[in-house]
């Protein structure tokens, strides 16, 4: 659950990163000793490179100096989402359809691999070499990106 500080921030930067034609996956926010603390997750679909990051990083910052009228410090730290994040919320399925996943049911020990095809509140569709499966998102204990089931 998004805190209410961090929700606000999501919907003042998202339409400026995306508007960079990058989503952002996640963000956190903190104040400790007057210091602000931003962290953002940062997602395109062919990658991001360091050019990329800087632009986000300059675009961002500006944005945050405006909307703070005390001037307090920043700490901003830009980062990709990794290998094999655990996906945490409707949001993030939404952003990685296409991608390799891998699914841990809550009453097995087995992962389920494959691409994420589809999502939605309910359910989860996976595709597989042979088959498609639709997984109760109730049934999941943990879903990671599995870079090994990408499509080539």
């Amino acid at each position: 659950m998004v805190n209410p500080k961090e929700q606000e921030l999501l919907e003042e930067l998202s339409p400026i990163v995306e508007g960079l034609g990058i989503t952002i996956v996640d963000l956190s926010f903190a104040i400790a000793k007057g210091r602000r603390h931003l962290v953002l997750i940062l997602y395109r679909s062919e990658g991001l490179g360091h050019k990329d990051l800087e632009q986000v990083h300059r675009t961002v910052q500006a944005r945050m100096e405006m909307l703070d009228p005390h001037g307090h410090e920043l700490s901003l730290e830009i980062s990709t989402p990794g290998i094999d994040r655990n996906l945490k919320n409707d949001r993030e399925y939404a952003i990685f359809i296409g991608k390799g996943i891998r699914i841990l049911p809550v009453d097995d020990s087995e992962w389920i691999r494959g691409v994420l095809v589809a999502a939605d509140e309910e359910t989860i569709t996976i595709e597989q070499e042979s088959d498609t499966h639709r997984i109760s998102r109730a049934m999941i204990r943990k879903a990671k990106l599995d870079s090994q089931q990408d499509r080539r």
